[in-house]
């Protein structure tokens, strides 16, 4: 269980550092056409690389629930 906690504690603070990071350094739409383009570029990148890691984070969290699961039902 305490791996749990790790893990949905990685989650928050991948959140609070990295998300809140880009969403307070992105607050403009761009004053051009270009740097528009380039702003939803980085958005794009940042979309996919926070989907693989977040992916991550909840693919470790799900097996550790599978793991307790049947370490809790061979001891029943």
């Amino acid at each position: 269980m305490e791996f749990t906690a790790v893990v949905l504690l990685q989650i928050l603070d991948w959140m609070r550092d990295v998300g809140e990071q880009y969403l307070a350094s992105h607050t403009t739409a761009g004053n051009s056409l270009e740097e528009t383009q380039a702003l939803l570029r980085e958005h794009n990148e940042f979309k996919s690389t926070s989907k693989v890691e977040l992916t991550q984070l909840f693919a470790h969290c799900i097996i550790l629930a599978c793991v307790v699961y049947v370490n809790v039902c061979e001891n029943c």
